[in-house]
């Protein structure tokens, strides 16, 4: 894992293994994962990101309010 300039992790690689019911072992291994400084989010990706766990944050009638991630400033 690589640690950035204090000490925090900057990466948190995964494994994933998958035995199938014929006995086929298939594996995926993400080393950097997605968001983090080696693989950024687009502009359109961390709006939608933060809209939705803004959305989760609200009062129920504030939902209704919340602009969407593709809102343009007023």
């Amino acid at each position: 894992m690589l640690e950035g300039r204090f000490g925090f992790l900057q990466a948190f690689p995964a494994v994933l293994r998958v035995t199938t019911r014929t006995g086929e072992e298939l594996e995926a291994r993400v080393e950097v994962n997605r968001g983090g400084p080696g693989n950024p989010l687009s502009d359109e990706e961390l709006a939608r990101k933060f809209h939705d766990n803004a959305v989760r944050s609200l009062p129920g009638g504030a939902r209704g309010r919340a602009r969407g991630p593709n809102a343009r400033p007023s």
